[in-house]
């Protein structure tokens, strides 16, 4: 699944990625590898919103999110100029003792 996922990422396919991770949420459950393949889909075309809301299904899965999913996810705000929300992102890093990357 990740490897597929991955291949739709670098094909800037970020709906096809998306449904990836839907279809495979119905059979196995996503590791948060897999939230950053979409996430890092995401954040590169769709954009921030996308990005954020996959972070927080991660959270809702139980998963961790590491400094992967941190780091990707504040390039993205910052490039949109939502520095508010990547400082918030930051410092909900710091709480969880990950280092940015």
């Amino acid at each position: 699944w990740n490897s597929l996922m991955s291949c739709c990422e670098r094909a800037q396919q970020w709906q096809r990625c998306l449904e990836l991770l839907r279809t495979m949420r119905g059979q196995v459950s996503p590791t948060m590898l897999s939230f950053n393949v979409a996430i890092n889909a995401c954040q590169q075309v769709a954009g921030w919103p996308c990005a954020l809301k996959l972070l927080e299904d991660a959270k809702e899965s139980q998963l961790s999110p590491d400094s992967i999913s941190f780091t990707n996810l504040i390039s993205s705000l910052a490039a949109s100029g939502e520095w508010q929300r990547s400082l918030c992102l930051l410092e909900e890093m710091n709480q969880q003792q990950l280092k940015p990357s």
